[in-house]
């Protein structure tokens, strides 16, 4: 048996390897999107602090790999900057902090991740 032959049977059989180790195969990751409307009722001037609480679905794995993505304009502005994360309630909430800067068409942000989301909630802080 040639050498390239001999490497390619080793690949083949460490990618089996890692589909076999991991919950979901490599490969096999499903992304989740999750639309969050903002209510920027008083808050349309000025950067605040907006508090975001998401809890994943208990069905599927702890501490999802997760992503907020801005709503924006067609001239490249958006509203959000993530500045902090952390889980909790062993791994199932997520807990996020967002400095807010409102612009006119921007009332809404995605978060795509490896679970789906149950529910999102939010507070605003100065």
């Amino acid at each position: 048996m040639n050498l390239l032959t001999t490497k390619i049977k080793s690949i083949k059989r460490e990618l089996t390897a890692l589909k076999t180790a991991h919950t979901r195969g490599l490969g096999n990751v499903k992304i989740y999107h999750h639309l969050v409307q903002v209510d920027p009722s008083g808050h349309e001037t000025g950067a605040y602090y907006m508090n975001v609480t998401i809890t994943f679905d208990r069905r599927f794995a702890a501490y999802p790999m997760a992503q907020f993505y801005p709503t924006m304009l067609s001239n490249g502005d958006y509203t959000m900057e993530l500045t902090g994360l952390d889980y909790t309630d062993q791994g199932y909430t997520m807990e996020a902090e967002l400095v807010w800067i409102y612009e006119a068409g921007t009332a809404s942000f995605t978060i795509e991740s490896t679970s789906p989301v149950d529910t999102v909630t939010y507070t605003w802080s100065s």
